[in-house]
């Protein structure tokens, strides 16, 4: 597809009857993670189905609400019932990883395949994705989360997360040891992401602020008043983008913070990925939007989903996947 123009064509895959939650991608295979407590995979190039990660024996009993890919290309999946699912690579069997006690909110997979995992149990766990064990459970009764963690972001050997409580942790993935706190949000943290030059971590919360910290200090360097609460960030070249549900997409330039509006969606603000200088920015209404993050002009919309557009990922160079209701 040429991204400034818009798709020459597009395909819809009825890939669930419910709600889809989640979306991963690798190479020109994508998996999707829905409420009806099952995965599928497709190819992105040609739209058929590859596998469908569920059956009698394996797989989920609740909804799935995260997903990824392991290095080495199997699928990690996380749901309502606790518990992740190591996908064998070319099967529909898995290996259950336990330990949590409640909801799983995010996985992710490192290259070194090692996993983490969030829960609304109050706590984060991490995995050797070879062995399928655990190594650590990150928890800190004194200073750590006392509600639900609902997303973190991982670089090296640092992880940072954020909770119901509005509460910011900064965990060693070495130690399994709280480095240190950052409490500034009033409202729970709903997402976060690094700067461009990675020196900030930048949270967004349903409070209608968007916080610059100092990762080495875990100072905070700015607050900034977005008016709305957030549903989801991204970062590009010259800063960060939030979706919000006073239907506008906002971005900030981290070297000055200063904010500027993108207009054109009539619903509240679900989800935001990057390309280059492009936003995609997919809506409670079902209408996903692309925009030139530098001149703020809305280059062109499609309608994706009926009942609203949950996740957007992007699978470069050719194709972006929306999934939703």
């Amino acid at each position: 597809m040429a991204w400034r123009q818009g798709p020459n064509q597009d395909r819809q895959i009825d890939a669930h009857d419910r709600q889809i939650n989640c979306l991963a991608v690798r190479g020109d295979e994508f998996v999707s993670g829905s409420s009806d407590h099952s995965l599928s995979v497709y190819s992105c190039s040609t739209g058929k189905l590859k596998r469908q990660l569920y059956s009698k024996n394996y797989g989920h009993h609740e909804w799935v609400t995260s997903c990824c890919y392991t290095a080495d290309g199997r699928i990690l999946s996380g749901g309502m019932d606790s518990k992740l699912c190591l996908w064998d690579r070319n099967s529909i069997k898995c290996k259950d990883l336990l330990g949590h006690r409640g909801s799983i909110s995010k996985v992710a997979c490192s290259q070194e395949n090692l996993a983490l995992s969030a829960s609304y149990d109050k706590t984060l766990k991490v995995w050797d994705v070879d062995k399928g064990s655990l190594i650590h459970t990150l928890y800190n009764s004194n200073y750590g989360h006392t509600k639900a963690i609902r997303t973190f972001l991982w670089k090296n050997s640092l992880v940072v997360s954020g909770g119901r409580e509005g509460l910011g942790c900064v965990w060693d993935l070495n130690s399994g040891k709280l480095v240190s706190t950052f409490d500034e949000h009033s409202a729970p943290i709903q997402c976060m992401c690094l700067s461009p030059n990675e020196d900030l971590v930048m949270t967004a919360g349903m409070d209608g602020f968007v916080c610059a910290w100092d990762l080495r200090s875990s100072k905070l360097v700015k607050k900034i008043d977005v008016k709305a609460s957030v549903n989801d960030i991204a970062v590009y070249d010259n800063g960060v983008v939030v979706g919000c549900v006073d239907n506008l997409i906002k971005t900030i330039d981290t070297s000055n913070m200063e904010m500027r509006k993108l207009k054109g969606h009539k619903d509240i603000v679900t989800c935001v990925r990057t390309h280059g200088d492009l936003v995609l920015s997919g809506a409670a209404n079902g209408w996903v939007l692309v925009h030139d993050v530098n001149t703020g002009q809305c280059l062109y919309g499609v309608s994706s989903c009926d009942k609203g557009c949950q996740a957007i990922e992007i699978a470069a160079p050719k194709h972006f996947i929306t999934a939703g209701m």
